[in-house]
C-alpha cells in the first residue's frame, strides 16, 4: 500500500495508506475503508521504519478493521515498509487465515522482498519524471505547449 499522494513521511492524523495492488483479497474486504493514521497504530510503526506482525488481528486494538479481517477470516498479519532514499513510501502487508507468528526467516524475507519493490516503484517514478521532463523540451523545442 503505497502512501497516497497527499501523504508525508510519517502517516498523521488526516494522512491515508491507499492500496495499490492486491491479490486474494474479497471486494468486501477492499472496500472496508482507507487506512488511516489517526486510527491505525500499527501503520504508523511500520511507516516508522519497523517491520510488525500481529498474530490475530482480529482481538488487536491497533488493527484499524478487526471485524471486518474476521470476516474474510484474516488472523495473522505480518507488515514491512516500503523505505526509498530513507523514507517510507508504502507498507507491504501478508495475511494469513491462521492465529500464527511468523518466523524470523519469514520476516527477512518480507523484508527483503520489500526493499526491492521500493526500489522498483521508486524507480518507475523516476523514469516517469525523466520521460516527462524530456517530453516537456521536445515539446517547447518544437514550439508546442509543454504536456505536463
Amino acid at each position: 500500500m503505497p502512501l497516497s499522494p497527499s501523504s508525508n513521511s510519517n502517516i498523521k492524523e488526516g494522512k491515508r495508506l491507499e492500496m495499490q495492488a492486491v491479490f486474494g483479497l474479497s471486494d468486501a474486504y477492499l472496500n472496508k475503508g482507507p487506512v488511516e493514521g489517526a486510527r491505525s497504530p500499527i501503520d504508523r510503526e511500520i511507516l516508522s521504519g519497523r517491520a510488525t506482525q500481529l498474530a490475530d488481528v482480529t482481538t488487536d486494538a491497533s488493527f484499524q478493521y478487526p471485524e471486518e479481517a474476521a470476516r474474510e477470516g484474516i488472523h495473522g498479519v505480518a507488515s514491512v515498509p516500503l523505505i526509498a532514499h530513507n523514507r517510507p513510501i508504502g507498507v507491504l502487508r501478508v495475511y494469513s487465515h491462521e492465529r500464527r507468528t511468523f518466523a524470523d526467516a519469514e520476516m527477512h524475507f518480507l523484508i527483503a522482498v520489500a526493499d526491492l519493490a521500493a526500489l522498483c516503484i521508486e524507480n518507475a517514478r523516476l523514469y516517469d519524471q525523466v520521460r516527462q521532463s524530456y517530453e516537456d523540451t521536445m515539446n517547447i523545442l518544437w514550439g508546442d505547449e509543454p504536456a505536463g
